[in-house]
């Protein structure tokens, strides 16, 4: 019978009993409405994952109330490039399904689910325009695996009301920036290369990759899961900023100018040219960015993916886009890289006034973003002793043209008060390229220790590497705030107190022409120093304190750090003549091209 159904436009079934849908497979060519409603269904011949094959031309599908039974427990279809499904509705549950699957059914936009889905557990609308997509009446205590890959227009995510869904999802592959080259299907998963040596793997459970991250707010009700379980997220804005960079332009019939975003950050000239390798593509300094052997529980990688956007040749306006990072993903995220963003101003963290630590944050990397002014800002609502950053233990900046601090700590910060417990494992700290950098961390005047050393308890105490490279602009390390009093009675006194850095091992500094002292009206103490390397510091004329003076009393050691620096930048050093600050506890080594300045002179005697 079906066979002479060839040109039917609009099947309605209901209340049938034991009716076998197996039989529409291939018929059905130009069947533009499909309902199937209130029925139990069965389906022969395991035909159910191509069920709707040869119904390219169907728009509306609706699947409401039906009983599946003897084998049919998936509702899924073969994608092709062109099924003009636009609507697909289950109205009051589906008895029986285990997986509704529409993937590659590029214009499937409305998708209503409502009821009682006792038995579902895998839901995939891959590579659909679906803007929406509103679980919230839906009863789904199974539901483990959700797939929403290639789903470049997806705005939200409406969940199950908390007694109606399981507490924690097994799978959840989120991808809204570009076609699924990065998460493949769940049969072919393989293990993929991430940063610094850090994988996506399959036990990476969560894969979430957005291009709006307004789109992260809806997991508000996983709030516990971020935490406890492995998740991977990535923020990739389009490269929208018109203004800036330079373009490919290109001028289409209809009068709109196609620009393609080519920005690059400049480089001082002598800059050691960036090896792109692919390991990491590090910079060669001293020291490479430490990688992240094991794989955390939450990891962060924010960037902008160039790409070709439309504008008016009329208007002339910058497009830029807000990305910011709800704070339950902030406090939970163990691994933070952003890079290649030419929109952002600071890390798209939560606004100033939701009191963000990143409390959980071990790892951070930022590069290559032109109109970052500030890589982090302070919070202003918390409580008075804040502990920020407590489990941060490398920072890697890098070629950030337009940042003046890293952490902007404002002198009006109510954090000036008291957060002595900041920042306590910080082991590596590395900033290259960041000509307008004014300082990198300032903090509050710091509680004595003695009676001219004081130290801030877990305050940068475990600070093992500094390495500053290429920062024209940088006059200080870490400011101190202090009073106009203490100020008076410290240059009244003439001494100047000092910061103890007790874990301090390797310094490096490289052509930072302005850079006048690490401590401003403070001295530097790092009993335990062990090498430092100094190039281009022209304008800075005190080295750190070193020696253990428990250890040098007892035994008469003097301690030897190795300085690799210029002749010429040595003897214009100022020492204190003290037992832990003069000549005799660093040991120079000079290059082997200096050569003593000689009288000029004829050839002629």
């Amino acid at each position: 019978m079906l066979g002479f159904m060839t040109q039917l436009r609009e099947l309605n079934v209901m209340g049938a009993q034991d009716w076998d849908i197996g039989q529409l497979q291939g018929q059905l060519l130009n069947i533009r409405k499909l309902r199937v409603t209130k029925s139990t269904i069965c389906c022969s011949d395991n035909s159910e994952n191509g069920l709707f094959s040869g119904m390219s031309k169907m728009e509306l599908l609706d699947f409401s109330g039906n009983r599946t039974i003897q084998g049919m427990r998936n509702l899924s279809g073969i994608s092709t490039s062109n099924n003009c499904l636009e609507t697909v509705m289950i109205v009051d549950g589906c008895a029986g399904i285990q997986k509704i699957s529409f993937r590659g059914y590029a214009n499937l936009k409305n998708l209503l689910l409502t009821g009682s889905f006792e038995n579902l557990h895998i839901l995939d609308i891959s590579s659909t325009t679906v803007k929406i997509l509103d679980l919230s009446t839906m009863t789904v205590p199974k539901l483990d695996e959700l797939y929403l890959v290639d789903c470049k227009e997806l705005c939200a995510i409406l969940w199950s009301p908390e007694d109606k869904r399981k507490n924690d999802m097994h799978k959840l592959h989120i991808d809204t920036t570009r076609s699924a080259a990065l998460l493949a299907p769940r049969e072919e998963e393989k293990s993929k290369v991430m940063v610094h040596g850090v994988r996506i793997q399959s036990r990476v459970n969560w894969i979430v990759l957005v291009r709006d991250a307004r789109l992260l707010r809806s997991f508000m009700p996983f709030k516990k899961y971020f935490s406890n379980k492995l998740v991977h997220v990535e923020i990739s804005s389009p490269a929208a900023a018109f203004g800036s960079g330079k373009f490919n332009n290109e001028v289409n019939s209809s009068g709109i100018k196609k620009l393609e975003v080519v920005e690059k950050v400049e480089q001082p000239k002598g800059y050691p040219m960036l090896q792109e390798t692919e390991s990491n593509g590090d910079a060669p300094t001293q020291w490479p960015c430490p990688g992240y052997g094991s794989w955390p529980s939450c990891y962060i990688h924010v960037q902008d993916h160039p790409v070709m956007r439309a504008k008016s040749l009329q208007e002339d306006k910058e497009i830029t886009t807000d990305t910011t990072i709800p704070d339950i993903i902030c406090d939970r995220v163990a691994i933070l890289h952003v890079h290649h963003s030419l929109s952002i101003s600071s890390i798209p963290g939560p606004a100033p006034g939701l009191g963000s630590r990143w409390s959980c944050l071990e790892w951070c990397r930022v590069e290559q973003c032109p109109k970052l002014e500030c890589v982090f800002s302070a919070p202003q609502i918390l409580h008075h002793s804040a502990v920020l950053f407590p489990s941060l233990k490398t920072f890697w900046a890098s070629r950030l043209p337009k940042a003046r601090c890293i952490w902007n700590w404002s002198s009006g910060s109510v954090l000036k008060s008291d957060f002595y417990g900041s920042f306590p494992n910080v082991k590596f700290l590395h900033v290259d390229l960041c000509p307008r950098l004014e300082h990198v961390l300032a903090f509050p005047m710091p509680r004595p220790e003695t009676s001219n050393v004081y130290v801030v308890p877990r305050y940068l105490y475990s600070l093992r590497t500094l390495e500053i490279v290429w920062c024209s602009d940088l006059k200080e390390v870490f400011p101190v705030y202090t009073d106009a009093e203490s100020n008076h009675q410290q240059q009244h006194q003439g001494w100047l107190p000092e910061v103890k850095f007790p874990s301090l091992r390797h310094i490096h500094l490289h052509e930072l022409p302005m850079l006048q002292a690490f401590c401003k009206h403070w001295n530097m103490y790092a009993p335990y120093l062990e090498t430092v390397k100094i190039r281009g510091c022209w304008s800075l004329k005190r080295l750190p304190a070193v020696g253990d003076l428990s250890d040098n009393y007892l035994h008469g050691l003097v301690a030897e750090v190795k300085c690799d620096c210029e002749k010429e930048w040595w003897d214009r050093l100022q020492w204190d003549r003290t037992f832990t600050h003069n000549p005799g506890v660093y040991k120079p080594d000079h290059s082997p091209y200096f050569k003593n300045n000689s009288l000029r002179g004829s050839v002629l005697t």
